[in-house]
């Protein structure tokens, strides 16, 4: 496990300490936690707007959100990405 030290402003580090009490969690869990969900949020982000910018494909795009493929269609439906076209299927196919 590696090691990172960050500098906090006042106001951060405050609400850190209140996640952790709120969690009853050590501050490096809550902050690990916190950051974990926060990347995991950034490549769901990525891989939407990979995807619609058609720059990967439906699977690609599952992996790099680390989510199976019917979560993956889920979380384009939530975010109202439009992807089952004929074209794209007919593309989709051939890979």
């Amino acid at each position: 496990m590696e090691r990172v030290e960050v500098t906090l402003d006042d106001d951060l580090a405050g609400d850190l300490a209140r996640y952790a009490r709120t969690e009853h969690v050590p501050r490096d869990d809550a902050a690990e936690r916190l950051l974990s969900d926060a990347l995991a949020e950034w490549r769901r982000d990525r891989a939407v707007e990979r995807f619609a910018a058609g720059e990967v494909s439906f699977a690609r795009g599952a992996e790099i959100a680390e989510l199976d493929p019917w979560a993956f269609a889920d979380l384009l439906q939530e975010r109202e990405v439009t992807w089952v076209d004929a074209e794209r299927v007919a593309a989709e196919l051939d890979e």
